[in-house]
């Protein structure tokens, strides 16, 4: 047993007390087995990258203090650099078949403002594009960093990305608060881990 796998361990444990979750309940929202969870727990299994860098997403926790030990438990929300966003599909994807573009990346959806066509815990596939076509799934980022998704419509002259939950608001495309960075191709749904056409 490596003394790496079980100081992470203790980090992962320290984490999902800290967040009053049981192992299967932080299993799930990774979507890991709570066996998986035991195991890195204990130190008797290394966590995949892939498992680590959904633990990081979902839970907002630092790179730095997962792996070593050293700075706050938790990073900023919102991180402002284009290196946050651009996570290759390839470290988040694992499936029977090859996804061997390396110009697709990977966003894990934290909202729901999308529900129910694109829905909180799926995983969309986007590739940078200036070209916005209407009814295309578009990859923004906000003023503040946050990433999310919008579907495009062009309607009498003017573009708009709207939600699908209509508990969110209408934006326009030239909105001064919206970075446009790309177009969603695929969706990874927590049912199905095969891709669904957008």
């Amino acid at each position: 047993m490596c003394r790496k796998n079980k100081e992470i361990g203790k980090r992962i444990k320290q984490l999902r007390n800290f967040l009053g979750l049981t192992q299967r309940e932080f299993a799930d929202r990774i979507y890991s087995s709570y066996r998986s969870v035991q195991n890195w727990e204990s130190g008797d299994r290394f966590i995949s990258e892939s498992n680590l860098r959904l633990l990081m997403d979902e839970y907002g926790v630092s790179a730095d203090w997962i792996y070593h030990g050293t700075g706050e438990m938790f990073s900023p929300f919102f991180q402002n650099s284009d290196s946050d966003i651009f996570l290759p599909a390839a470290e988040i994807i694992k499936t029977p078949f090859v996804i061997n573009n390396p110009d697709r990346y990977a966003h894990i959806v934290v909202s729901d403002e999308m529900d129910p066509v694109i829905c909180e815990g799926d995983i969309a596939l986007w590739i940078k594009e200036e070209r916005i076509r209407h009814g295309s799934f578009v990859f923004l980022i906000g003023t503040d960093g946050r990433p999310f998704i919008r579907k495009y419509l062009f309607n009498e002259g003017q573009g708009f990305l709207v939600p699908e939950n209509k508990d969110y608001k209408v934006l326009k495309i030239n909105d001064p608060d919206v970075r446009h960075v790309g177009t969603v191709t695929e969706v990874f749904t927590k049912k199905s881990m095969m891709p669904q056409k957008i």
